[in-house]
């Protein structure tokens, strides 16, 4: 078979012809040896495969509406950032020089939002400004 990929290869290459592979992943409805394969198309592996790696169950639904949820969410990117920072999740995910790039082009994106006045802000507060 590596012959015939090999050959193929050739051919598109003095056609000038560029050989576009999908990319695929094998996942499983559970970890283990005997677990039916799935195999899903698409350059990322579905949601919820971290929570079947760390043997997270799914929540019921809510039928509540979500403007009533009460959520431990930041308030504010700087409160993201830092609660980013501290995750051991994020630092298990990307190594820590990614993670010291990503906050530092992040926090120095958010100073220079700052220190800018929003178009919202000159129309509303213009003559308090």
């Amino acid at each position: 078979q590596m012959k015939m990929v090999e050959s193929i290869y050739r051919a598109a290459k003095a056609r000038n012809v560029q050989i576009h592979l999908p990319q695929d992943h094998i996942c499983a409805q559970e970890f283990h040896q005997e677990s039916p394969a799935v195999h899903v198309k698409g350059s990322a592996i579905p949601a919820g495969l971290m929570g079947l790696e760390e043997a997270l169950i799914p929540e019921v639904p809510s039928e509540q509406d979500a403007w009533d949820l009460t959520t431990d969410l930041p308030d504010n990117m700087g409160e993201g950032l830092r609660r980013l920072q501290a995750s051991e999740k994020f630092a298990e995910a990307f190594s820590e020089e990614f993670i010291e790039v990503y906050l530092s082009v992040k926090r120095s994106e958010l100073k220079d939002f700052s220190s800018r006045v929003s178009s919202w802000e000159v129309h509303h507060l213009g003559s308090m400004l």
